[in-house]
């Protein structure tokens, strides 16, 4: 009184079969997160002669870099240029960046059960930083060219009064 299971070798089960290891091939493969990296190259200009205090000053830039890439200003920023939902940033497990040894490279690496997902975010993330430092050093160079403008101003003023007096005038 034993059950009996038989099973259709038939081209038919066989078809069958195929259905399953894909299907369970597929949960297998989704149940684990992708990792994908977007790596940047850190520049800065760094005075020569500050002796051994540079490496420490660098060490510290980069890593203010770092905390600047991960920030939710720019996972925000990447958000809105992929056009991303709340609910799809919910895929989104982790967010690090991260200096590869003896390099001023910062890698960006991304998680999420979605490898496109990961991939598209990581390499947004890099954008959003380099636009971000672009705006920076625009801004930036605005306020020096504002001072400057300013500093010309006031040089040419005293050039011109020094030469209807014939004196110098003396500057702050």
């Amino acid at each position: 009184a034993g059950s009996r299971v038989s099973l259709n070798v038939g081209h038919q089960g066989e078809n069958m079969n195929r259905l399953i290891i894909i299907a369970l091939l597929g949960m297998v493969t989704s149940a684990y997160p992708a990792e994908r990296t977007a790596k940047i190259l850190i520049t800065t200009t760094v005075p020569v002669n500050q002796g051994s205090n540079i490496l420490y000053q660098g060490q510290n830039y980069l890593d203010t870099q770092a905390l600047i890439i991960q920030s939710d200003l720019i996972k925000q920023r990447a958000k809105k240029r992929l056009n991303l939902s709340d609910d799809q940033m919910l895929k989104i497990e982790s967010v690090e960046a991260t200096l590869l040894k003896d390099t001023s490279v910062l890698a960006i690496t991304v998680t999420s059960p979605d490898a496109d997902l990961a991939s598209n975010f990581a390499n947004a993330m890099a954008d959003e930083y380099t636009s971000f430092k672009r705006d920076e050093s625009l801004t930036s160079a605005k306020a020096s060219l504002a001072n400057l403008s300013a500093h010309a101003m006031k040089l040419s003023e005293a050039l011109a009064a020094s030469e209807k007096t014939g004196t110098p005038q003396e500057q702050e």
